[in-house]
């Protein structure tokens, strides 16, 4: 009897022994399953929490490169504005420049021509053109006598070539006196130049004389 009692005691610390270690190994599980847990919902959380920054960042690249996209857009905008102002300017400019030529045309001048090539230097072509036009006479003048005494005074022009005005009326004539090869060898007159008429000197011969300061000239006039 006493050997049965000890063996049901011998049972019952096995069981309860067995039923610790099952407790044991069940907490352990939880806390295996629990920890799993943990981590699988940790990851997941730094899972979308890594979408979440990707997104944020695509959504800035997109939002720079729009921005950029507009600045570019604005940049261009401002350059063709910049073209039709230079070009508007440009068209204003060749109006004023066309109401300014036939203004000058009208005086048809010697001084307003040279006014206007002052103002608008790339007309020279166009205005020697119109001088062409302008000069409808030549022939030949004396320029100064045989003593010396000058009988013209020089006129400041922006035209091309040499300019001058008389003091007193003189004769155009159709040759140089006391001069060789400048137009016919008995000189006759063929026009008058007024005083204060401005004309152009073409070139200049001076006396063949050694004692004569005189000197004659071909000039373009306009009559």
């Amino acid at each position: 009897m006493s050997k049965l009692k000890d063996r049901i005691e011998e049972i019952n610390k096995t069981v309860q022994k067995s039923r610790r270690i099952n407790n044991i190994l069940w907490i352990v599980v939880i806390i295996f399953v629990g920890t799993s847990i943990y981590f699988a919902i940790d990851a997941e959380l730094s899972r979308q929490q890594a979408i979440e920054e990707k997104n944020k960042a695509d959504l800035l690249v997109i939002k720079n490169d729009s921005l950029y996209q507009e600045a570019l857009i604005a940049k261009n905008q401002l350059a063709i504005n910049d073209s039709l102002k230079e070009i508007e300017i440009q068209q204003l400019l060749a109006a004023s420049n066309l109401d300014l030529w036939d203004q000058t045309k009208k005086t048809n001048s010697l001084i307003a021509y040279s006014d206007y090539l002052d103002k608008t230097p790339d007309s020279l072509a166009q205005v020697n053109a119109a001088l062409e036009l302008y000069f409808n006479k030549e022939g030949y003048v004396q320029l100064i006598e045989t003593n010396g005494n000058s009988l013209i005074e020089e006129v400041s022009l922006s035209l091309e070539g040499k300019y001058a005005k008389f003091k007193t009326d003189r004769s155009v004539r159709n040759g140089a006196i006391g001069v060789d090869n400048a137009g016919s060898s008995n000189p006759k007159r063929i026009g008058v130049v007024f005083k204060g008429q401005i004309f152009k000197i073409e070139k200049e011969f001076p006396s063949n004389s050694t004692s004569s300061k005189s000197v004659w000239a071909l000039i373009k006039y306009r009559q």
